[in-house]
């Protein structure tokens, strides 16, 4: 006998294949779809970390940067305080040869008596050599006062560039054998320079007061004057000495090159 035909049995079969098949479906979008989303985020953050690291990049390069010295710069300081060194030293120079006048005639004055005393020149002799040593005494003195001056407002450009070149780091490190090279010339020289200057200022003082003292000799005891003469020569021995020492240990120092 046939099977009875069943109408609502196979509506309901076909409800749940069709249901089925809209689970299968939905079930893959979700997969598909989180694995879409999962793709765009992971993506996304790598854009963003991609994004960062040139900006990092850039500010610790930029920190480097900053922190890095020029090279450039470095030098143009230096070349500045050589130039002051070298200015400075000009004005040493010039007060050195104003100096060594006034020690020409103070020694000259001195040593006239000295040998007066030691019977090498008579009295007549002496004197033509005291006349010739102070003729022009006020004007070396006024000279080298204005030279002094002239160096002190020049300034200290040279204990400047040897307190950059002394003081270490990379300046120091660049300026290897500097004696040989036109910072350390200059340096030598203008120590040498100091040595001489300082020892100047003595024998100016000196020949000033006595040049100041001969213009009142009728004014003073002969007998007081000639004492305070002999008084004078013998302390005037050692700074001519000193002076005569710092000038040739000035000659022995090879002069600061030009720029």
């Amino acid at each position: 006998m046939p099977a009875k035909h069943t109408p609502g049995k196979h509506k309901s079969a076909r409800r749940r294949a069709t249901e089925a098949a809209w689970i299968v479906v939905a079930v893959v979008i979700a997969v598909v779809g989180g694995l879409g989303v999962w793709s765009f985020t992971t993506r996304s953050a790598d854009d963003a970390s991609s994004s960062a690291d040139p900006a990092a990049t850039g500010s610790s390069t930029a920190g480097n940067g900053g922190a890095t010295s020029n090279p450039s710069a470095g030098t143009e300081a230096r070349d500045t305080r050589l130039a002051d060194c070298r200015r400075d030293i000009a004005a040493g120079e010039i007060a050195v040869e104003a100096a060594s006048a006034s020690y020409r005639d103070w020694s000259s004055h001195v040593n006239a008596e000295r040998d007066h005393q030691n019977g090498k020149r008579t009295l007549a002799e002496t004197e033509e050599l005291w006349a010739k040593s102070r003729a022009n005494g006020d004007e070396d003195v006024s000279r080298f006062k204005d030279a002094e001056a002239a160096l002190q407002a020049a300034g200290d450009g040279c204990g400047k560039l040897a307190s950059t070149e002394d003081g270490g780091g990379a300046e120091a490190d660049d300026a290897a054998d500097k004696d040989d090279n036109a910072i350390g010339k200059c340096l030598r020289r203008d120590t040498a320079i100091d040595k001489v200057v300082s020892a100047g200022t003595q024998v100016n003082s000196q020949w000033e007061s006595h040049l100041r003292k001969m213009k009142t000799k009728s004014a003073v005891d002969p007998m007081t004057y000639h004492r305070e003469w002999l008084d004078a020569v013998e302390k005037a021995v050692p700074i001519l000495e000193d002076f005569r020492a710092a000038q040739s240990s000035l000659d022995e120092v090879p002069a600061c090159p030009a720029a």
